[in-house]
């Protein structure tokens, strides 16, 4: 094979390669995009909106929780003294 066949078969050989890996690009992506997809779901997450609200619900819980415990102390101090 000569000098010049042989660049003509390595630049086919490449061009046929990339346009391959083009091809596959597009379903390594999809892959890609499907694998990311299907972790996300298996994952215990939740939007930012709900993760707001519980917290919301989280504090006047707490708060509430604090009121009692006062509640409690105060009841507790008038027994002591009856």
């Amino acid at each position: 094979m000569d000098k010049e066949k042989f660049i003509s078969a390595l630049q086919d050989n490449f061009g046929e390669t990339f346009n391959n890996a083009k091809h596959f690009s597009g379903e390594i992506k999809d892959l890609i995009r499907s694998t990311a997809l299907n972790t996300l779901d298996n994952l215990d997450i939740v939007s930012r909106e709900e993760f707001d609200a519980q917290k919301a619900v989280l504090d006047r819980t707490e708060k509430k929780l604090e009121q009692l415990q006062d509640q409690i102390k105060k009841l507790q101090n008038i027994m002591e003294n009856i």
